[in-house]
């Protein structure tokens, strides 16, 4: 993956985190931690660490690098797993934004298992962020805000008559969704890197 890695020579090195779609989940897409630490490291990702078996990568990368790391997770885990999952890339400043734009401050309080932030992996623009605002999804709560959407789940996301495939298709981009838990643990493991 020579052309692949991500410079170690420019020292300006961002904090950032890689949501992966779609692992670990009940058995299907297996992939170790431990695994896909060394695949991180092996595109060039310094300081690499994961948090629970979903799909959490917190790394350093050259800031010349950030924007690219995402197709590179994505077509070294199909390399090695053998399956396409869908990567979103934060950087520690960004998910400190979405931390501190919770629209849902009381939420996250009550019960930080039941509120879930979704990463979108692209911008969807403010005409289909509306179409999404437009839909009924109570008792749900949502709101969006740039490429997150912030979901209130008052009987738990198992108990949910959201149904995502029509918030997907209103929107016209996918992304995946972290308990704010993850979240907050996350924000705190990348400000840990300095």
């Amino acid at each position: 993956m020579g052309d692949a890695r991500c410079s170690v020579k420019n020292t300006l090195m961002n904090a950032s985190i890689a949501l992966i779609r779609g692992v670990n989940n009940v058995g299907a897409r297996p992939v170790k931690m431990e695994v896909l630490r060394e695949l991180c490291a092996s595109l060039g990702c310094r300081e690499v660490r994961t948090w629970l078996q979903s799909g959490n990568v917190v790394f350093r990368c050259a800031k010349k690098d950030a924007a690219k790391i995402r197709t590179r997770i994505e077509e070294a885990v199909e390399e090695q797993f053998g399956f396409r999952a869908r990567v979103t890339v934060r950087t520690a400043a960004e998910l400190k934004s979405v931390v501190e734009g919770n629209p849902f401050p009381e939420y996250a309080v009550r019960a930080p298992d039941r509120f879930l932030v979704y990463f979108l992996y692209d911008d969807p623009g403010e005409e289909r962020r509306a179409l999404v605002r437009a839909m009924k999804v109570a008792p749900q709560e949502i709101a969006l805000a740039g490429r997150e959407i912030y979901v209130w789940y008052p009987a738990g996301v198992a108990e949910s008559t959201l149904r995502w495939g029509a918030i997907d298709k209103a929107l016209g981009v996918q992304g995946t969704g972290r308990n704010w838990n993850t979240v907050t643990k996350l924000l705190a493991m990348a400000e840990g890197l300095g």
